[in-house]
């Protein structure tokens, strides 16, 4: 998935055509059958304003060789977490 993503970063492309991979799972919430049975999981996308303030990284991709930042992100992520709140009794 990387470098599919290297590869089309700062290009125009076409969702999905153009993209080798088109899933991938980053986030996981791994809950135990015992939690799950007495408190359900509903994930929630967090999208507060402290999640969705500051300015995301911008990076050049050269043809070969490492990624170069051209300017650091102050974002505290480069997407929403979720989360899930466990309720015990």
């Amino acid at each position: 998935a990387k470098a599919d993503n290297d590869r089309l970063r700062g290009k125009d492309y076409e969702f999905p055509r153009d993209v080798k991979v088109r899933e991938s799972f980053f986030d996981n919430l791994l809950v135990s059958p015992q939690i799950f049975r007495v408190s359900p999981p509903t994930a929630t996308v967090y999208a507060g304003a402290d999640a969705l303030r500051g300015r995301g990284g911008r990076v050049n991709v050269p043809e070969s060789g490492p990624v170069e930042y051209v300017e650091k992100g102050d974002r505290a992520s480069d997407h929403l977490p979720v989360y899930y709140d466990v309720r015990l009794p």
